[in-house]
């Protein structure tokens, strides 16, 4: 999953999977949608409230996401979102177009039992997860899922017992991208270019 900021011409582009809390969160931030460029345009004096907005929503931002473990939900009810996802966790869940199209799970979310489904009317459709429904996420950061309780889903960390390397080298790029991004500001900012060390 992608988590990207950059900044061009005193503008930000935020790049994030899609989550509709973090839709609604960004566009109070006088985010627009660039379907050119598939992500978030907002001013670059916003991207800190805009990274505040990832942590909530997301567990991490751009810079990275921390410790993560692997959940499982296991849902005691089933879960409808009337012409929207059902999304938690920064996840989406089931996400469904129509009535009788059926559902489709949002990347890095796992059916270990049942599978994404739609209802509702032709007019009034529903994303759902059915009851007895069990989830696996992958790489949900720590920060998120500590002290998270939903009614009628059971949430448990499950032990991962590999080092995602692939993961780790992106981070690490995002650290250097970041770090060469605060050298730059920093070079702005200070008299003559010169950073004070």
């Amino acid at each position: 999953m992608v988590f990207r900021i950059d900044v061009v011409d005193g503008k930000a582009l935020v790049y994030t999977p899609y989550y509709p809390d973090f839709v609604k969160k960004i566009k109070t931030k006088t985010g627009k949608w660039d379907a050119n460029k598939g992500a978030w345009v907002i001013e670059a004096s916003a991207i800190d409230a805009v990274r505040a907005a990832m942590r909530e929503e997301y567990g991490r931002d751009d810079t990275g996401a921390g410790e993560t473990v692997r959940v499982r939900l296991t849902f005691l009810d089933s879960w409808y979102g009337d012409k929207e996802p059902v999304a938690m966790l920064g996840r989406i869940l089931c996400r469904a177009y129509s009535r009788d199209g059926g559902g489709k799970a949002g990347e890095g979310v796992i059916y270990i039992e049942g599978r994404p489904s739609s209802g509702g009317s032709k007019n009034n459709w529903r994303s759902i997860v059915p009851k007895g429904s069990v989830i696996e996420l992958p790489n949900v950061p720590k920060a998120l899922v500590e002290g998270y309780e939903i009614e009628d889903v059971e949430i448990e960390i499950i032990p991962e017992t590999f080092i995602d390397v692939e993961a780790l080298r992106a981070e690490r790029a995002r650290c250097e991208a970041r770090i060469a991004e605060i050298d730059a500001l920093l070079n702005d900012a200070e008299p003559n270019g010169e950073n004070a060390e």
